[in-house]
């Protein structure tokens, strides 16, 4: 049995992303194959979190959603 972790989140890069408004390190973040959530009805819906940081504490928060077309 292989006990051996896998690599961890880089909260670094991530910080770096964020801070330096660096797309191409945000986008590395994520998986080649990341999926939508797939509601039972079929929709699916992507959805995006932004925040604003004061003190390292959330002082502003935006979240965009992308849902299917509906019929």
């Amino acid at each position: 049995m292989d006990t051996a972790a896998g690599p961890g989140f880089d909260t670094e890069t991530l910080r770096r992303g964020i801070e330096g408004q660096d797309a191409t390190a945000l986008l590395s973040l994520y998986a080649d194959d990341p999926e939508p959530c797939l509601y039972p009805d079929g929709v699916r819906v992507l959805a995006n979190s932004m925040m604003s940081l004061r003190d390292g504490r959330i002082v502003d928060q935006t979240v965009l959603q992308a849902r299917d077309a509906e019929g």
